[in-house]
């Protein structure tokens, strides 16, 4: 069905009656007809319309579409389908539209109307005459607001508007394709408009920016120019470039996911392919939040992202996590480095996260594998131990031993998607975890409980060990057994010697292999120790 076009006033009084002139709808529509489309020339400054924009136009931003939190309940039936349905020779009658208004479908799917005349996108269902009413109420207004106060829009402008629930007036925001920016016909503070704290004009710039392709990205109805595309190209090639040569780059993505989107976008033809600009739209708007975050273009733009410009939080250790850390061979330590690394100024990356969480779970599942042999061989040595001390120590380790395979898959599977969380979810998961006061230090210490119980439960079997040896009747079957002893813990004195002189002056080596080393000193020293007491002040009957 063709609809008829009025390009003015008297062609719409011409082909209506005086009494569908009277509905409010027309009228609305007569008064949009009465102004002036141009709005990019300096308009006749005009009284100020009677009601204020705080009454009917309520500014927002792109990223408060709440297209994914639409919670529609549709209740699908069994109809009948007429003959020929859908073919060629019988087309299904198209939604009634206002005159200029155009439906099209998101690449996900969503619909939305836009209207090329007035420069107005929206994704209210202009097909329903209460919604149509409003948006040409707000409309109207927004006309007359202009005009009112001698605001001049950019030429390539587009206005956003969606009705407001519960209320007459309409949620709004403008858009210049030109400058690829975000703005608006008031003075808004940016808290108003849940905006992130900024440190210069020219910071703002890249939150407006952002706004500006998550609307494209939204509503892609206009092809997105070739300069910007090759600019995207351009941008990728150089961060996959930045993350082959360099293990600090600030890019989101990896190596391997440039290469892909460059693979995806850098088809000759596709530019026009509303698909297309929903994609590249899309891969700006990660690039533009990439520059806010990283200061693009300031003198203090971050270059690495282990440099931080934001003061550090303050962390106040109590002896209690000293003395944890102590018990657990200071393993937190590298783990409490890591998550601070891998969040700073609240930022999350996730192709560094999963790299940790890939080592971290793989360390959960060795750990888990020892100790499971520490309990095959705890319940071994245990079932032909004489001796209260021998016991004691078998029972401990095995005890030890037990609660290390606990952790490790209590700890594997409350991190069993670790590997495939996004950036935002990161980045929820860091706030959740870091303590206010003591930072990552506590949860630092879960990470490490199931190596630490393990190594102390090493430690028990040794003594174990010990104990059943000294209980052996016979000097030189005792004199063989500590000979052999002495030998192992010298080969470790040694390894730990060697290893000690191998990472003293590595300027980049990292805290886990320092304090693997110091565990194969403490834990010899604590060997030695113990097994000198029981030689001499432990009467033998009593092993």
């Amino acid at each position: 069905m063709t609809l008829p076009v009025w390009n003015s006033l008297q062609e719409l009084e011409s082909t209506m009656s005086p009494s569908e002139m009277d509905t409010p709808t027309m009228r609305d529509l007569a008064t949009i007809l009465t102004l002036d489309g141009d709005l990019t020339q300096d308009p006749p400054i005009e009284p100020a319309p009677a009601y204020t924009e705080h009454t009917f136009l309520t500014p927002i931003t792109a990223v408060q579409n709440p297209r994914y939190d639409r919670n529609s309940v549709v209740h699908p039936e069994y109809m009948n389908i007429p003959k020929g349905l859908h073919s060629t020779v019988m087309l299904p009658e198209p939604l009634y539209l206002p005159e200029g208004w155009t439906m099209r479908s998101n690449p996900e799917g969503s619909s939305y109307y836009f209207n090329e005349t007035l420069h107005i996108v929206t994704d209210t269902p202009m097909h329903k005459r209460d919604f149509c009413d409003k948006i040409a109420f707000c409309f109207e207004g927004m006309q007359a607001l202009i005009r009112a106060t001698g605001q001049v829009l950019p030429k390539n402008y587009e206005i956003y508007m969606r009705t407001d629930e519960g209320r007459d007036g309409c949620r709004y925001y403008m858009i210049d394709h030109d400058s690829q920016t975000q703005f608006w016909i008031q003075d808004i503070d940016s808290y108003e408009l849940e905006l992130p704290q900024v440190t210069s004009v020219g910071h703002l710039k890249f939150v407006l920016q952002e706004h500006y392709w998550t609307h494209v990205e939204y509503f892609p109805h206009r092809p997105i120019d070739k300069r910007s595309r090759d600019e995207l190209v351009d941008v990728l090639r150089h961060a996959r470039g930045d993350h082959m040569t360099s293990t600090n780059s600030t890019f989101p993505y990896g190596a391997d996911q440039c290469a892909k989107f460059i693979e995806i976008i850098d088809i000759a033809g596709a530019e026009n392919s509303t698909y297309m600009t929903c994609m590249i739209a899309r891969l700006w708007t990660t690039v533009a939040r990439y520059r806010f975050d990283n200061y693009h273009g300031e003198d203090y733009a971050r270059l690495a992202r282990d440099r931080r410009r934001r003061d550090a939080p303050v962390v106040k250790r109590s002896r209690g996590m000293k003395m944890c850390t102590s018990l657990l061979f200071g393993f937190p330590k590298a783990f409490k480095n890591d998550l601070e690394m891998l969040f700073v100024d609240n930022m999350a990356y996730a192709i560094h996260w999963r790299t940790f969480a890939c080592t971290l779970t793989n360390n959960w599942r060795e750990s888990s594998l020892l100790a499971g042999c520490l309990l095959i061989a705890n319940a071994s040595l245990l079932s032909g131990s004489k001796g209260v001390a021998a016991q004691c120590t078998g029972v401990a380790s095995t005890i030890l031993s037990l609660g290390g395979l606990s952790s490790s898959v209590a700890l594997l599977h409350w991190y069993s998607g670790a590997t495939e969380l996004t950036a935002a979810y990161v980045a929820n998961h860091m706030k959740r975890i870091e303590h206010e006061n003591l930072g990552f230090e506590p949860i630092a210490a879960v990470y490490s409980l199931p190596k630490a119980l393990i190594f102390w439960s090493m430690i028990f079997l040794a003594t174990h060990i010990i104990a059943i040896v000294v209980n052996i009747s016979g000097i030189v079957s005792q004199t063989t057994v500590m000979a052999i002893a002495v030998m192992v813990a010298a080969a470790f004195w040694q390894m730990e010697a060697i290893l000690r002189n191998a990472y003293a002056g590595a300027a980049d080596s990292t805290d886990a292999e320092e304090e693997s080393v110091w565990f194969f000193s403490s834990a010899v020293a604590k060997l030695r120790k113990i097994g000198v007491v029981m030689r001499r002040y432990l009467p033998r009957g009593e092993l």
